[in-house]
């Protein structure tokens, strides 16, 4: 059985015997959207799967680093799916800090997103 892990956008084969039939909160159903960061590719060389962009890890270890158990403001920028987001903590923009770091580059820049008025 192909299960999806919702609290971390990834999902794999399990067997069907390691399956949990009675789950924690299973009558609140699931809290979860797709979303992307706004305005933003990794730097090349990235790859691309199946038409999904694939972020390097060493990208993803910084996002999670500034994302993880953080207060984060989501600011939705697009309809999805996935729905474009921009994420800021109490003084920056995720975004603008990934690619201040030479992680990311901005697809275009736009007078009107907050996020990338530097």
């Amino acid at each position: 059985m192909k299960v999806l892990y919702v609290d971390y956008g990834s999902s794999e084969w399990v067997d069907i015997r390691n399956i949990r039939l009675n789950v924690l909160l299973e009558e609140v159903p699931i809290q979860a959207i797709r979303c992307t960061l706004h305005n933003i590719f990794p730097t090349l060389p990235y790859s691309s799967m199946m038409g999904k962009v694939v972020w390097p890890i060493e990208t993803l270890d910084l996002f999670r680093e500034l994302t993880v158990d953080k207060e984060l403001n989501v600011c939705v920028k697009g309809r999805g799916p996935p729905v474009e987001v921009s994420l800021t903590n109490k003084t920056d923009c995720i975004s603008a800090m990934l690619v201040s770091q030479n992680m990311a580059f901005i697809k275009h820049i736009d007078p009107h997103q907050p996020c990338f008025t530097e």
